[in-house]
Formats: structure tokens, C-alpha cells, sequence
């Protein structure tokens, strides 16, 4: 605990350090190259870079330094006639979804006045200059702006989360036309990943940038960064200008700076620019998928929802199920109306009896995106046959696909489409049908009609760490059917990997949310991220939760992520170099 909170304050100290010396550091590094409008035979042509992305974080200093020398050297002979920095609203201070200034906010940095004065006459943008002395957003940035643009204007904009993409299509499109005279460059101002650790980090920027180069605004607001309205407006921008070529120039992180792992303190950064032109898309996009274990809404979890709130469970970790395609879970019950009784003793057979509460599954679902889960347990049929069919029309209703109906040829195959692929996921159930062989057969028809099968089974013994032969036998099985990825349930704790004829086969990820607090085994749980990049390698990101005795999860501390992926490691059947990379928390398999 002392370490963490040396590191922490350290990182505070080196950060306001930085800004605090910021403006000496720039004056005293004088750029070979920077760009002035004073400069001699300045030409009126489109520019070759429309926009940047750059982080606001001080940490990555050096990043942002190299982009602003590198934009203005790729614009040093075109006029620009101003920069819009759009930043998020940290603090959300109050004004409107749109907050720009018409006065200077800092020493030397011109305002756009006149374009600050039009923007307020939309309803949705207002004029609030003492909400950007502040915002470090704007103000971290603004001594490379004067270092390396130093004549021009500047129109500082702050963008409120949750700002309508009307609104931001809006005022892209405003930006872009003809009404605004001149160049523009739009800034972006925006940190990527928070909180998380620097493999998951790793994993979600990967989306973002995927999702940036191949212009999908669609995907936009599932990412994980500062400023999605603000990724909107910049990339809107750019596209209606016919700059649709981002080039990456760089992705780091926090614990890279500082050659340290940070759980749950790290940040990302991702910088780049938009280039005139369009980008090669003949490249493949990524899939991301994040899978977990059991999840049970009912017994002391229920109670502890209406003295905590629903939230409450996943609050320290939420980020985590930010920019994945699928987040997928074990439904561990029905979700009925029906009067809740499992809070008895133990020795009591409706203590085994789960319904899960509609209005608190919906919400459980919203907060953490779960869009696909599993009902192929050995709960799910514990209000019978009435408590099966209103689970099947809840998830329905909501729009989240499931899979495991314990009745033949019922819902037991669901193809997602993501990016360029297409997805099946079946689920198998130990304890009710289909059987094996039925299931072998549904796997055999989902690899002939998709391009990756995901096989999600109920298996195994409760509170054993080691697989049995049953399920290493069943697991053959189905990768022998056709299946390229196995991750298991039910067994309440975390169990090995093995890889067969090289597929990934996770026999159990522990519990999810659940009210198991017995013993550490039970505690400890896991989360999965599998990526299939652009040359169809997987790619896995472990990372070890634990809970409190009142089942709220968090990034589990260095000392019991280290325990729990080095007993995982030891009793994997694996090549000695992915037992070494499982032990580090991420691998990769090819596709050969």
C-alpha cells in the first residue's frame, strides 16, 4: 500500500512539475522548424494536415512537443487562419453542451472573436470565458500552440459528454463550409484510456484507432477516451474536407513513460494527424470481445442493490467494458417478475432458487454493455418453463442476444457480425440439453457459417482449480467440431488454459458478480479480452479481479494479480513460452 502511494504522489508531483515548468522548457527548445504567419511567400491552399489528436496529459509532454513541430512543419508554407482546440468539460462547469471564449484566456493566444460571436448565436453554444482558466485541456496545450503558432487565432471549445450527435454533425459541418472563411486546423485535446492497466489500455486503443482510421462514427461513443463528441466533431471535420488519410504517430501510456505497470492508475495516449486523401481500406478490421464469468443478481447481491445501488458492483471497474464489440457473461437464473426467495439458509433448497429482478438486471446490463450472455446453466430453469420464456422476451426486449435455451434446436447458435467478420457463439450445458452430441452438431454448422466460433460451456466440478478429464475430453471434442475459442463456467473459480491443436481453451473464469466470499479462491476472479487483429492472431489479455466481502470488484493489487496468474500459468497446458506469457497476463496465437 506505501509503494502505491509513493507512486501515485510521485506521478502528481512529476505532473504539476511539468506544467509548472512547461513554458520555460518551450522557450528554452527553440524548434529548427515552426510555422509563423509572418513567414515569406505564404501560399492560400488547402492544407496538407486538416486536424491532430494529442493528448492534454503533462506526463506525455515529449509527445506533444514532437506532433505540434511535426503539424507545423507539414503546414509551414500554407496559411492558417485559426486553430478550434476542442477539449472535454472536465469539471463540468455549467453553460451548455458547447462553451466557447470570445476574450483571451492566456497570455499571448489571440481569440478568434468573430467565429467565437457566430457560434454563440446557435442555441446550443455559449460564451463562458472564465470556464477555461481551469480547464487543462485547453490550458496544457496552449504554450505549444504559442510556441509553435504563434500568429494565429485561436478558438478554444470545450464539449460537454453527452452532447447530441446532431449537435456535433452540426457544427462539424459548419466548421467545414465555405461560411467559415480560410484554413482551419482543428486540435483535439483528448487522453484515451483511464484506470485500467496498460494491457487493456493497449487493447482498447487498438479499437480506437481502428475505429478512427476507418472513419466509423458509429462506433465512436463505445470508445474509451476523454472526448467522444469531440473524436466526432474532429472526424466529421476531416471527412467533409476529403482528409480521410489518419496516419497514426504515436501510442504510449503512463506506465510506459515511467517504465512502471499501473494498475489502475494508468493513462493512454494516442497522437496522429489527418492527412488530404483517403486511407487503403483493403486492410482487415479488428474484432474486440471481453468474456466473464457467473453472474448472480439475486440473493445478498439483491440486497446489497437496494442499500448500494446497482452500480456499485462494477464502479471501480467499468472502463473495462468500454470499446469491445462483445461483452459477454453467464446469466446464473431467470429474470422474472417473481417474488425473490432465496434469502434462507443454506440448508434450505430455495436458497439454490435465483430470479433475478428485470428492472435491476436492465441496469446492470446498461452500466457494464453486456450485449450477449449465456442462459445454458443449471439455474436457468429454477421458475421452470414460465421463468425461462420471460427471461427469453426480457433479453429480447433489450436488445441482448443470448444463446443456451435448454430445449433442441432453440436458440442455440447466435452469428454477430463485427467489422469484417462474422461471429458464432454457442453455448453448452452440461445439465440439461442439448446434449454433447447435439451440441458437436451445432458447432459442426456454425464454423461452416462464420468465419470464428465461440463455444461458451456450463461445466466442470464447483470450487475445483484443476479441470477434469470430463471437460478436457468435451473440450477436444468441440474443437475437433469446429470451435476456435472455448471459455467455461460454473465452477466458481478460476481454472487452467490449455491449448489443443491450437485453440484456446479456458476452462473456467471464476465468478463475475456473484455473492461467494468464503475463500480467496472464490474472490478471485477473471476477465478476458480477446482481440483478432487484422492478420486473424488472437489476441489474450487476462486481468485478475478481486472482491470485497460486499461483492464490489476491482483491478486485483500487483501482489495477487502475480499469485493468481502464476498458479494459472503452472497448472496450463501449454508450450513453456505461452505458460511464461500467461504468467505476464497477455498471448498471442496465430492463425497458422
Amino acid at each position: 500500500m506505501t509503494k502505491i502511494i509513493i507512486i501515485i504522489v510521485s506521478l502528481l508531483l512529476v505532473g504539476g512539475i511539468a506544467f509548472l515548468y512547461l513554458g520555460e522548457t518551450l522557450q528554452n527548445n527553440e524548434p529548427k522548424e515552426y510555422f509563423t504567419q509572418k513567414e515569406e511567400n505564404l501560399i492560400t491552399v488547402k492544407m496538407p494536415i486538416s486536424g491532430i489528436i494529442t493528448p492534454h496529459h503533462l506526463v506525455a509532454k515529449d509527445l506533444i512537443e514532437k506532433l505540434f513541430a511535426q503539424i507545423a512543419k507539414d503546414n509551414k508554407k500554407v496559411v492558417i487562419d485559426r486553430i478550434v482546440l476542442i477539449s472535454p468539460n472536465h469539471f463540468h462547469v455549467s453553460g451548455g453542451d458547447l462553451i466557447v471564449a470570445n476574450k483571451n484566456i492566456a497570455q499571448n493566444v489571440v481569440i478568434d472573436m468573430e467565429l467565437a460571436n457566430v457560434l454563440n448565436k446557435k442555441e446550443y453554444v455559449y460564451i463562458n470565458n472564465d470556464a477555461f482558466k481551469e480547464e487543462h485541456g485547453i490550458q496544457g496545450l496552449i504554450p505549444f500552440v504559442d510556441k509553435y503558432f504563434p500568429d494565429v487565432k485561436v478558438l478554444p471549445l470545450m464539449i460537454e459528454d453527452g452532447t447530441s450527435n446532431d449537435r456535433i454533425d452540426e457544427l462539424a459541418n459548419y466548421l467545414a463550409s465555405d461560411e467559415v472563411k480560410g484554413n482551419t486546423l482543428v486540435v483535439l485535446s483528448s487522453d484515451f484510456s483511464h484506470d485500467l492497466t496498460p494491457d487493456i489500455s493497449g487493447i482498447h486503443d487498438r479499437v480506437a484507432i481502428d475505429t478512427i482510421e476507418n472513419f466509423d462514427l458509429d462506433k465512436v461513443h463505445s470508445l474509451d477516451t476523454d472526448c467522444l463528441s469531440g473524436l466526432r466533431l474532429i472526424m466529421q471535420f476531416s471527412k467533409k474536407q476529403g482528409y480521410e488519410n489518419f496516419e497514426l504517430l504515436a501510442n504510449s501510456n503512463s506506465s510506459e513513460v515511467y517504465n512502471n505497470f499501473f494498475i489502475g492508475e494508468n493513462t493512454s495516449y494516442v497522437t496522429g494527424r489527418f492527412k488530404l486523401g483517403q486511407k487503403d481500406q483493403n486492410q482487415k478490421r479488428i474484432a474486440n470481445m471481453l468474456f466473464g464469468g457467473d453472474v448472480m443478481l439475486d440473493r445478498t447481491v439483491r440486497t446489497a442493490v437496494h442499500r448500494l445501488g446497482v452500480p456499485y458492483f462494477t464502479d471501480k471497474i467499468h472502463r473495462i467494458f468500454w470499446a469491445q464489440d462483445i461483452n459477454m457473461v453467464n446469466i446464473e437464473g431467470p429474470i422474472t417478475d417473481n417474488v425473490s426467495v432465496s434469502n434462507v439458509m443454506m440448508n434450505d433448497p430455495n436458497h439454490f432458487k435465483f430470479t433475478f429482478d428485470k428492472k435491476q438486471t436492465k441496469e446492470f446490463c446498461n452500466i457494464n454493455r453486456i450485449n450477449t450472455v449465456s442462459i445454458g446453466n443449471n439455474h436457468i430453469l429454477n421458475f421452470d418453463k414460465e421463468g425461462l420464456e420471460q427471461t427469453r422476451k426480457f433479453l429480447e426486449e433489450n436488445n441482448i442476444d443470448y444463446v443456451g435455451v435448454p430445449v433442441e434446436d432453440v436458440k442455440n447458435i447466435v452469428y454477430k457480425n463485427i467489422n469484417d467478420r462474422k461471429v458464432a457463439f454457442v453455448a453448452y450445458n452440461d445439465f440439461a440439453p442439448p446434449s454433447l452430441e447435439k451440441t458437436i452438431e451445432l458447432v459442426e454448422r456454425a464454423k461452416q457459417n462464420s468465419d470464428f466460433t465461440v463455444v461458451y460451456p456450463h461445466w466442470g466440478q464447483e470450487y475445483n482449480k484443476k479441470m477434469t478429464k470430463k471437460q478436457r475430453d468435451t473440450a477436444h471434442l468441440l474443437v475437433d467440431a469446429g470451435a476456435d475459442l472455448i471459455v467455461g463456467a460454473h465452477p466458481h473459480v478460476i481454472e487452467p488454459v490449455e491449448i489443443y491443436k491450437n485453440k484456446v481453451i479456458f476452462y473456467s473464469l471464476g465468478n463475475f458478480v456473484f455473492d461467494q466470499y468464503f475463500s480467496n479462491d472464490v474472490r478471485e476472479r477473471l476477465l478476458l479480452n480477446v482481440m483478432i487483429d487484422e492478420n486473424d492472431e488472437m489476441n489474450f489479455v487476462l486481468t485478475p479481479l478481486w472482491t470485497n466481502q460486499f461483492g464490489q470488484l476491482e483491478l486485483a493489487d500487483i501482489t495477487r494479480r502475480e499469485k493468481i496468474l502464476k498458479e494459472m500459468s503452472q497448472n496450463s497446458i501449454v508450450s513453456d513460452e505461452i505458460r511464461e506469457d500467461i504468467h505476464n497476463g497477455r498471448f498471442n496465437i496465430s492463425n497458422q
